[in-house]
């Protein structure tokens, strides 16, 4: 049994978002709705005071969830200082 849990798992990963969408996890258009999403962070994020904190987080190749969390509350910091 031991053996068996150390196997890969194979995901044919074209037939990946067939299966999500099959099963309504995202819909067909996700990705364009994604590049609204990434423009209107690109644009946020020109709008940025200049917090060392900020910069560095946005320093790196991907932004998600915990990092946008993170910047919000830096920002709702700097506004009420």
């Amino acid at each position: 049994m031991q053996g068996e849990s150390l196997l890969p798992i194979d995901i044919q990963t074209n037939k990946l978002l067939d299966w999500l969408i099959s099963r309504r996890h995202c819909n067909k258009d996700w990705q364009e709705k994604a590049l609204v999403v990434r423009e209107k962070i690109n644009a946020a994020i020109q709008d940025m005071p200049e917090v060392e904190e900020i910069t560095n987080l946005l320093a790196g190749t991907y932004i998600h969830y915990f990092h946008c969390q993170r910047i919000v509350e830096i920002l709702k910091d700097t506004e009420a200082s």
